[in-house]
Order: structure tokens, then C-alpha cells, then sequence
């Protein structure tokens, strides 16, 4: 009370006729005033959680006959403007970013070029827009206004996906063109654009009715155009048709605020209208030469982009070299191993090629010591140890698997009969038979009727194996046990498709927040059932690829080549895998890949 009748005036009389009280309620009056010109808002309330509403817009959302060059539009409260540049997509694309203004509770778009005529443009803002106080985003407002004498009516909408994990893409540009030729995402900008939700989803609306090209890109550098190599891309086949938006979904739209992502089911599946697009990550398909690097004075790596069948090494330094290397290939004939044999030189100068076509030149120091620096090395340290690998894992070996081992160089001696083998307490004389699987006599394995449950010892004496540049080894001594099958559970995967011909590549993986874990593949050519057998208990997912060049790997698509990335399914479900049970399960491969990765 006393604030609003001015509380100095009234005190001023009064003290004049009470002196003795004067310092008592001079102090009482400063904390009056200070309390008075300084007042705290009221506390408590509920929380602000509601996004600001369109008021009014200039020119009105869905004009048509617009011919200036700025837009208003106004909240309820005052805004402000998050990442315009990132958020905000305008369709047809604009070759200037326009100037975004903030005016009391407006937002004005100045437009820094002309615009086309007779066009629909369309502005969406995704989550750019937010009020000042908490942040409420106004999600996915969009204006429109057309230059000409109608606003198109025609839409497309769909889905982007991840081509390998099926899993939905966010922030990806969907582009529409009316230029048909194949190289128009790299030369042309967009007619029509918009951006994928969290759920992947998109709708291009307010179209012109006639048929376009259709792409989806991860624009690395916000240009509108396939042009970098690491930009992901995805693409449909065919021409587009775009289609007539359903009545209820235009009444929706032509509210100042829409939704744009409240898109129908539809039963997906049979819709045509709904485009499923799997993005990917384009392959150069150029050989190169990845890396060539001398691992010892003794052995070369060189490996490669892609396999190569036609490859040729030649010794430009020195020059007199023949017959200077064994060569080991791994698997995939994508990595060279040269063994160097008879080669006195420091350092090698070779010209790599394959198919005819130099690579590259490289020159590798091979850091060979002099003679009378060997001799001083080995009296002063010992010479380097033959190194072994095996797929004994932590005192285990797998069910149903073989002792294999890796030697670090290969063999010039060996005698297997040194080995002894002891199961349990006993030690068996002719218990096992290693055997080398390789030409170089680098790999071999031993095979034996394993029990489960039981435990194994495998002692190999020193010098058992001597290498071909002299290295041999200590005493090795493996011990592992074989797990029991109870441990373990089943499962049996079996592949109902149309296609009779295909071949398959079925794993069961570990999800996991930023990528799978593959626990288990088989591959098969025109097979229906996969049987993974002993699979440890714990939750997983199935994943089939169909893998249709049959190369034994999934592969990205290539746009220029018109190819597709290779389809992926994923069984519709987690499965549990339990000690000593079976799992049947079916994956079917269906024609339209509508079914989301199971969560």
C-alpha cells in the first residue's frame, strides 16, 4: 500500500514532529524505499511449456500473386531465430540466402534476388523458430505463396533410410527435379527440396503436377549438389509421379501452424505413393595403391584399394634383382606379402601396378645392419623369435573348431612329432596330426575329436619350427578347455523369399549404440536355411544380405552406374538366445522394404 501513495511524503510530516525518532525511522524508511524501488517478480506458476502461435502473416500463408521482395509474420509473444541457416529450407531453392530480421514479435524474410514466376515456394522452418523465455520450439512451421495465379497442390512424401542398417536418417535434403538427365544432381540444384525428421520421414508438398527426379543427399557443404566424396547419396530408379494430397491432410496444411510430420501409414507397404530411399556412401571404384611399408628387413606389405588379379612389382633399384621375393596373398586378394629372399641392398625402389597402370613408385629402406653390426648385435642381444598366433582364446576352444596356428614367418624346418599333446592327465603319443593348410608353410592345424567339458594341453619344445631367415622359438605351452554345448543355445534361420537364385549372407549381431557387433555369418548361395549352432546366450538381431554379386560382402550402390546398394533385412524382432535351446526363426524377404530395423 504504502508504494502506491508515495511512502516519503507521508513520512516527512510525521517525523518533523517526532525528532526523537527520527534515526530509528530513517533507517525503517531507506529500507522502505529500497524494498519499493526494487520489486521481485512473484515466484511460483506453472512452466511456460507452450511454442509461440502464429498471429497474423504479410501476405497471408497460401497467397497467390505475390510480386515483392520481404514476407512478415508475427507471433503471440516475442521469438527469436535458431540456426536459420541449417533449420530453414526454402523450396525452390534460392541461389542467396535471404536476410532473416526480428522485429518486436515478428520475423521479416527480405529475399535478395528475384524470384521465379508462376512458382509455389514453400518455407520450412523445421525447429528454428523458439520463444524467448524456455525455448519452446514452434516444430515444423511452414509458409507458403505462390508468384502466380494458384498454389500447386501436388505432393510426394516417403522415407530415407540407411542403406546398410536400414536405420531412418535425419537432416537429410530430399530433392526433386524436373531435368532428367543422370548427371543432374551434380551439375543442376534442386526445383523442390525439404529435409527428413527424426523419424527419417519427408513430404515435398505443394508440387507442380507432372513427374520428376528424385534424390536424397547429406549435404556436406550446403550447396544443393552431389560434389564431394564423402557425401552420402540416395536415389530412386524411376521417374517420380508426384500425387494429390488428401483432402483432410489440405484442410490441415493451410493452418498457419502444420505438422508436417504427421504422415499417414496408409498401409505403406502397397502405397506406391510412399519412396523409401537408401542412402549410401559411393565407392570410388579407382585401384590405388593404399599402402607399401617394409615390416622387417625381410618382409614387404602392399596393399591395395580393391582385389586385384592382374598386379606386377617391378625392381626399378637396383636393377639386377630376379627372383628376389615369395609372394603370399591374404583371402580377399586385396593385401600382398613379399618374402625377400637373396636381396643385399638397403633399400628397394619398385613401380607398383596393376592391370597394366603404375600406381604408384615408392621406396622402401629395408634398414639391413652391415655384417660386422650383425656380428656386434648378436653378442649383445638375441636374435628376434619366431612369433606364433592362435585361435586359442583365453585358455578356450570353440565347439565344434580346429587348433590353428600362425607363424610369423614361413618355415624352413619343422617337425611336428616334438608336439606333445596331453587330454586331461594323459599325454597321447599319436593323438593328433598337424597338417600345414598353405604353400609357405605358415599355417597349420590340428585336428582332433574334442571333448567337451574337458581340458587340453599342447606343449611344442624349443626349436620345433625354424623359420626361413634362422628365427626359431622358447617352449611354447598351450592349455585350454572345451566348453560344454549346454552353455550354449541354437538358432536356425531359415529364408522365405521368391527368389530362388540369390545368394545370402545371414549374421546375427549384438546392436550397439553407434554400430553392430557381428557375432556369427554363414554364407550361402541359393540356400534357405542357416544353421548357427553353440551361439553364446544373450540378445540379438538377424540381419540377411542379399548379396547379389555374390562377393561374400554387402555392397554400397553407384549412382552414375545406375546400380543400388545391395538390400538389406533384418528379422522383425530381438531374438533371446538361452542355454540348450533352439530358435527357429524366419526372415522374409519382401519387395518393398518398409519394416524399420527392430529396436
Amino acid at each position: 500500500m504504502f508504494c502506491k501513495k508515495n511512502p516519503t511524503s507521508l513520512l516527512i510530516g510525521w517525523l518533523k514532529s517526532h525528532p526523537a525518532q527520527t534515526v530509528v525511522l530513517g533507517f525503517i524508511t531507506a529500507l522502505l524505499l529500497a524494498t519499493c524501488a526494487n520489486p521481485v517478480s512473484p515466484s511460483g506458476g506453472p512452466k511456460d511449456t507452450e511454442p509461440p502461435q502464429v498471429v497474423e502473416t504479410d501476405p497471408p500463408n497460401y497467397a497467390t500473386g505475390f510480386d515483392g521482395d520481404e514476407v512478415e509474420i508475427e507471433f503471440n509473444e516475442f521469438v527469436k531465430l535458431e540456426s536459420p541457416n541449417d533449420q530453414i529450407v526454402i523450396s525452390p531453392p534460392l541461389k542467396e540466402i535471404p536476410e532473416y530480421k526480428l522485429r518486436g514479435k515478428s520475423i521479416h524474410i527480405e529475399f535478395q534476388e528475384e524470384l521465379w514466376s508462376n512458382a509455389t515456394y514453400t518455407i520450412f522452418f523445421g525447429n528454428s523458430i523458439k520463444d524467448i523465455t524456455e525455448n519452446n520450439p514452434l516444430g515444423n512451421f511452414q509458409y507458403v505463396f505462390s508468384t502466380g495465379t494458384t498454389v500447386d497442390s501436388m505432393e510426394v512424401f516417403g522415407q530415407v533410410r540407411d542403406a546398410f542398417t536400414i536405420a531412418p536418417r535425419e537432416n537429410v535434403l530430399v530433392m526433386l527435379y524436373r531435368s532428367y538427365y543422370d548427371s543432374v544432381p551434380l551439375k543442376e540444384r534442386p526445383y523442390y527440396v525439404s529435409k527428413t525428421n527424426a523419424q527419417g520421414h519427408f513430404r515435398l508438398s505443394n508440387l507442380a503436377d507432372t513427374v520428376y527426379r528424385m534424390f536424397a543427399l547429406k549435404d556436406a557443404n550446403s550447396n544443393y549438389l552431389y560434389d564431394l566424396p564423402n557425401e552420402e547419396i540416395a536415389f530412386i530408379d524411376t521417374l517420380v509421379s508426384s500425387h494429390q494430397a488428401f483432402e483432410f491432410e489440405i484442410d490441415s496444411a493451410r493452418a498457419d501452424t502444420v505438422n508436417v510430420d504427421s504422415l499417414r501409414t496408409l498401409a505403406r507397404a502397397e502405397d506406391e505413393r510412399f519412396k523409401v530411399l537408401r542412402m549410401f556412401d559411393e565407392i570410388d571404384s579407382t585401384q590405388k595403391l593404399i599402402k607399401a611399408v617394409a615390416e622387417t628387413p625381410y618382409k614387404l606389405n602392399i596393399i591395395y584399394r580393391f582385389p586385384t588379379m592382374d598386379h606386377d612389382i617391378e625392381v626399378l633399384k637396383p636393377d639386377t634383382l630376379k627372383n628376389w621375393k615369395i609372394e603370399e596373398w591374404n583371402p580377399l586378394r586385396d593385401t600382398l606379402i613379399c618374402w625377400l629372399q637373396d636381396v643385399n641392398a638397403d633399400s628397394l625402389v619398385l613401380a607398383i601396378s596393376d592391370t597394366a597402370t603404375v600406381l604408384d613408385t615408392v621406396e622402401l629402406a629395408l634398414g639391413k645392419p652391415d655384417e660386422e653390426t650383425l656380428e656386434e648385435d648378436e653378442e649383445e642381444k638375441e636374435k628376434p623369435k619366431l612369433g606364433f598366433k592362435s585361435n586359442i582364446d583365453r585358455g578356450r576352444l570353440a565347439l565344434e573348431k580346429d587348433v590353428r596356428f600362425r607363424v610369423s614367418e614361413p618355415l624352413l624346418d619343422y617337425d611336428f612329432s616334438k608336439i606333445m599333446f596331453v587330454e586331461g592327465m594323459d599325454t597321447l603319443a599319436d593323438g593328433i596330426k598337424p597338417a600345414f593348410t598353405d604353400s609357405l608353410n605358415r599355417k597349420f592345424i590340428i585336428k582332433y575329436e574334442w571333448k567337451p567339458d574337458s581340458a587340453y594341453r599342447l606343449l611344442i619344445p624349443d626349436s620345433t619350427f625354424i623359420g626361413m631367415y634362422g628365427h626359431s622359438h622358447d617352449t611354447l605351452d598351450y592349455r585350454f578347455r572345451i566348453p560344454s554345448p549346454d552353455a550354449f543355445g541354437n538358432v536356425n534361420v531359415t529364408i522365405n523369399a521368391t527368389d530362388t537364385t540369390a545368394n545370402y549372407i545371414v549374421q546375427i549381431v549384438k546392436p550397439g549404440k553407434d554400430k553392430e557387433t557381428v557375432l556369427r555369418e554363414i554364407q550361402g548361395i541359393q540356400e534357405k536355411m542357416f544353421a548357427f549352432k553353440y551361439v553364446k546366450p544373450g540378445k540379438y538381431l538377424v540381419k540377411l544380405i542379399i548379396d547379389k554379386n555374390g562377393n561374400g560382402r554387402w555392397d554400397a550402390g553407384n549412382y552414375l552406374k545406375g546400380i543400388q546398394p545391395e538390400e538389406v533385412r533384418y528379422l522383425d524382432k530381438e531374438i533371446e538366445v538361452r542355454a540348450k535351446w533352439d530358435l527357429d526363426e524366419t526372415v522374409v524377404v519382401e519387395p518393398r522394404v518398409d519394416k524399420n530395423k527392430p529396436e
